[in-house]
């Protein structure tokens, strides 16, 4: 299960830049930044790790993946560690892979709700 409370991370100019939380539960994503919102899916099969979401800005948008638009589709694609404490791979825009991005995800809790047991601190 990768249902939890996840930090999410993408490698730019500078190295890692977090950019916001992810709260996985049932094969939902919902989550967050100072100035977006995200929703979507996700899902694990074979080892691999798969979060489709919708990107909202608020505020003037950030640009990513050559654009700056206030709504658009990302795609993180991954496997996640033996520990099953992270998520790592790739968030790209549908149709433009070649403009892919390093990811990861950490856990840092459990989804107050999850019926796997609540780790938050």
């Amino acid at each position: 299960m990768i249902d939890g409370i996840w930090s999410v991370e993408i490698f730019g100019m500078y190295g890692w830049e977090s950019i916001g939380m992810l709260m996985l539960h049932e094969g939902h994503a919902v989550g967050g930044g100072n100035h977006h919102y995200a929703v979507g899916t996700c899902k694990e099969s074979d080892g691999k790790i798969s979060i489709k979401l919708t990107m909202k800005y608020k505020d003037v948008p950030r640009t990513l993946f050559g654009e700056a638009k206030n709504k658009f589709t990302v795609v993180f694609d991954g496997t996640r560690n033996s520990k099953k404490s992270r998520l790592q791979g790739t968030l790209h825009r549908p149709r433009k892979a070649r403009m892919a991005v390093g990811c990861r995800l950490t856990k840092v809790g459990s989804v107050p709700w999850s019926t796997q047991g609540n780790d938050n601190k």
